[in-house]
């Protein structure tokens, strides 16, 4: 589920409505895939029944509209890493520090320090997994990864070799190879600044590691409070030079557009309308439907461990949008 566009005060200040004009104004299909979470990152949020349902939102800046996409194989091969909870993109994967309150360092450049600023080559798969977030993020690379630091001015000139590694779960460093010892190593050690910025990621190939995770971790979050992370999970994508057929990929899995009710306003129901309008016009007829979702609190209410997730039913209230 790829959220996009956006209402609330934080709005004005991003980039959320590019994706969105930039489609209105285009006249070819597929869509391009939004990078959303560096310059050749896209990021998505997993559903699945054994977890809530909470997509990207947070106050201040609620994002209603989704393309929602079934994970099949062919577009799960596609997926880079899988993140138990957002892991900071604006200090994602050394690229950069984008947002000086979530930079460790004073004076630290924005843009690219040359970790992930070029484009990747077709059969380059470190490459892509790095530029789309699978990698340490600068804020904790500059305070302790394993038995690893990085000053500074390793990171800033390229030396950094944490930088240049994926974080994978299963790395030796780690040696996580399930829920429990994810838990052990990471749950509610991420009380910094950068939230989420402290993780391991799953690979592709561990969906199955990435969902139990995912459900052990709420429902600690659900029964003992606040972890010191955001609520929604990610899933990223490489998006750019050595991998153009993404998009084909996900506009051949697109389920429909989706409307959050618990995040839309009126003038975001009209354009969610207005893209379906416009993709119909081009030939290709969208399904569209309207959901509620868990709110943009810190707790998990309507989820329980031991029941399925069914969006159809209530208090979620899955139906089509005219």
């Amino acid at each position: 589920m790829h959220s996009t566009t956006c209402n609330g005060p934080f709005c004005r200040d991003t980039d959320a409505m590019k994706w969105f004009h930039e489609t209105m104004d285009s006249n070819t299909l597929p869509p391009e895939v939004e990078p959303d979470c560096g310059k050749w990152c896209s990021a998505v949020t997993f559903l699945h029944e054994d977890v809530p349902f909470i997509p990207f939102s947070f106050d201040g800046l609620k994002m209603p509209i989704s393309l929602v996409y079934e994970a099949t194989d062919e577009v799960w091969r596609r997926v880079q890493c899988a993140s138990v909870t957002d892991s900071c993109t604006s200090t994602r994967a050394c690229c950069a520090c984008s947002d000086p309150t979530l930079c460790p360092f004073t004076n630290f450049e924005t843009t690219n320090s040359g970790y992930c600023d070029d484009p990747c080559k077709e059969d380059d798969s470190t490459c892509k997994q790095l530029a789309a977030g699978c990698g340490v993020s600068v804020f904790d690379a500059s305070q302790n990864w394993g038995s690893q630091q990085c000053s500074q001015e390793s990171i800033k000139t390229g030396e950094c070799e944490l930088c240049k590694i994926p974080m994978w779960c299963d790395n030796p460093a780690f040696d996580v190879n399930d829920a429990d010892d994810w838990m052990r190593l990471f749950h509610d050690k991420d009380g910094g600044r950068a939230a989420g910025s402290r993780q391991c990621k799953w690979r592709n190939t561990q969906k199955h590691q990435f969902v139990e995770t995912m459900r052990a971790r709420y429902s600690k979050r659900k029964y003992d409070g606040f972890d010191h992370v955001n609520l929604w999970n990610e899933v990223n994508f490489y998006v750019g030079p050595g991998d153009a057929s993404l998009k084909h990929v996900l506009w051949r899995n697109l389920i429909g557009l989706m409307f959050v009710r618990t995040y839309g306003d009126v003038d975001d129901l009209r354009n969610i309308r207005k893209l379906r309008t416009h993709f119909r016009s081009l030939g290709a007829e969208i399904p569209m439907f309207v959901v509620d979702a868990e709110g943009l609190g810190e707790t998990i209410d309507w989820w329980y461990p031991n029941e399925k997730v069914n969006l159809r039913a209530a208090p979620y209230n899955l139906e089509p949008l005219n």
